[in-house]
């Protein structure tokens, strides 16, 4: 003998707090984000625009710059900063660390231009920390002579940092 109850409920939509639409005038992606420790997110990705709703972007060509956003609890913009060179940058990753920085991944292809320091290859891995201000605190690329992206980045408990490529 099998018996089976079932008590079917619709689930209801959870109601959206807000939404926001971020970019300029050409392409913008974001690909992390994060809830900080103090009550706002952190967004990271790329832009391509150069217009004035884009901050500090390195190229007019249309190449793409690391772009992040800290945002505060409502989505309203803290500050956004381009992180780049003239050529083309990604941050795939962010993640914010013990002493309230963050840590970004990517891919650079710039060599040793804008914030970029020296490549190895034709595109390597750029990993950067920053602090709660946007303010660059290191930034390092790591790979060898053929393409290399970081897809996702941790921290760990000895304040170094773990790399998914």
């Amino acid at each position: 003998l099998i018996t089976a109850i079932s008590n079917i409920t619709q689930a209801q939509a959870p109601a959206i707090q807000w939404q926001k639409s971020y970019g300029g005038t050409q392409h913008e992606a974001a690909y992390s984000i994060q809830q900080t420790a103090v009550s706002g997110y952190i967004v990271v990705g790329e832009s391509t625009s150069d217009d004035s709703l884009i901050t500090d972007h390195h190229d007019t060509s249309g190449v793409a710059d690391f772009w992040v956003l800290r945002l505060n609890k409502t989505g309203n913009i803290v500050w956004k900063k381009s992180y780049g060179g003239n050529v083309n940058e990604q941050a795939y990753s962010v993640q914010q660390t013990k002493d309230g920085n963050f840590i970004i991944a990517g891919s650079a292809s710039s060599v040793n231009n804008g914030d970029v320091p020296v490549t190895a290859g034709s595109t390597d891995f750029w990993v950067i920390k920053i602090n709660d201000t946007g303010m660059i605190l290191c930034s390092k690329c790591y790979g060898g002579g053929s393409f290399d992206a970081a897809k996702s980045i941790y921290p760990t408990s000895d304040s170094g940092f773990i790399k998914h490529f």
